[in-house]
């Protein structure tokens, strides 16, 4: 059950909102999907959206590139009817990557379903940390078994060293199903503490965002005032924050990846990044 609070409306659906903005961004794993299965009150909703006369962006943090994620998609049954454009935290990473010089050489942390965030890329990849002068990470080797901390003796010489830490994806873990999985930005925090210097793509950091104004701008025809597009997602350090640092007013999903904080909670949770409005699921 969506938590109250003084602080933040609860929303009995998007529905409310439609006529007050022109464009929306949403989050897909946690709002969309969970990995395994589509919420059908959530395609409704984006059908609905998209009738009222606004463009929808999916904006999602996986590590790949847009197109195998299209695919993903679809197989999940979130074909194009539902959205207007896709964006990803590797879509904008891989854009960083094709900068590098052919000189360069990238040591991946991450499985083998990621290497279409490398088509195109000039920089070399090496098989070893010691012959790498960059980290690319883009999740676990093995996500079903490792944590974080299985990476530390790993990275500290690299740490150590100075080797920049591109991370493609800044969530700390998703909820597959009922399973909590970690991501990337578990990794790329653990660095962090360890005095490595990290990039990161994606919500809540601004390169993603501008690349999809600037798409759902394409579709209304004119710019966008970023006060009048709507973001929703599950995530408060990624979706939430990433929203109001833009000026976005956002709704935050209670059933996604706090779906277990947000009973009975508190204001403190909201401390740092405060939703607008708190919808149980993304429906009408």
């Amino acid at each position: 059950m969506t938590p109250a609070s003084p602080e933040v409306p609860v929303l009995a659906g998007v529905g409310d909102l439609a006529g007050r903005f022109e464009a929306v961004i949403c989050d897909v794993w946690g709002v969309v999907h969970d990995g395994c299965r589509a919420f059908p009150e959530a395609l409704d909703g984006l059908t609905r959206l998209r009738a009222a006369g606004l463009p929808v962006a999916l904006v999602s943090n996986t590590p790949r590139p847009h197109g195998p994620i299209l695919d993903q998609l679809a197989g999940l049954g979130v074909d194009p009817r539902y959205f207007d454009e896709l964006v990803t935290a590797g879509d904008v990473a891989r854009a960083a990557l094709l900068e590098l010089s052919a000189g360069r050489r990238c040591y991946h942390i991450g499985p083998a379903r990621d290497l279409p965030l490398f088509e195109g890329v000039a920089a070399i990849r090496v098989d070893s940390i010691a012959a790498a002068d960059l980290i690319v990470c883009s999740g676990f080797a093995d996500e079903e078994r490792e944590t974080a901390e299985d990476y530390r003796a790993y990275l500290a010489p690299a740490a150590a060293a100075g080797l920049p830490l591109y991370c493609a994806n800044p969530d700390l873990g998703v909820f597959e199903g009922g399973k909590f999985l970690p991501c990337a930005g578990s990794i790329a925090k653990l660095y962090e503490e360890m005095g490595g210097a990290v990039r990161y793509f994606g919500k809540p950091y601004p390169e993603v965002y501008d690349w999809t104004l600037a798409r759902l701008a394409a579709h209304r025809g004119k710019p966008l005032l970023r006060h009048r597009v709507l973001a929703i997602g599950d995530g408060l350090a990624t979706d939430v924050a990433g929203a109001r640092a833009q000026g976005m007013p956002v709704v935050l999903i209670a059933s996604g990846l706090h779906r277990n904080e947000l009973a009975g909670t508190s204001n403190k949770l909201f401390a740092k990044a405060r939703p607008d409005w708190i919808c149980e699921r993304l429906r009408w």
